[in-house]
């Protein structure tokens, strides 16, 4: 059986190939200067994806094209978290990895974010 051209086990194959674990790497921390993007992932081909949550009560922006900045052009909101609710979060789709440095900002020193990536 063809689709597309391929062989069935062609198609499994590469269904298989792409459904395989990957190990997630701990890249969570906390914000060193405030009003000063910082990098979070280093641009790499061995990068799946990722997912980060905003663990401080202030916004934090994040950008997977380039430098963070708040409301700037590429750079996503993450809203702050309080006592009742966990903060925003921002995750990959399945094998889209970033093709730049993953860099955060937030206004103050300190503020903690959670991150994994694989």
């Amino acid at each position: 059986m063809r689709i597309g051209g391929l062989t069935l086990a062609a198609v499994l194959l590469c269904a298989a190939t792409e459904a395989q674990a990957q190990v997630a790497f701990d890249c969570s921390g906390t914000i060193a200067t405030g009003g000063v993007a910082q990098t979070i992932i280093t641009a790499s081909g061995s990068v799946h994806g990722f997912m980060i949550m905003n663990l401080s009560t202030n916004l934090m922006w994040i950008s997977v094209t380039g430098t963070a900045a708040a409301n700037g052009t590429g750079s996503f909101s993450l809203n702050p978290a309080a006592a009742t609710s966990a903060g925003g979060s921002f995750s990959t789709p399945v094998n889209i990895g970033p093709n730049v440095s993953l860099s955060v900002v937030s206004a103050n020193n300190g503020d903690r974010y959670s991150c994994a990536r694989w």
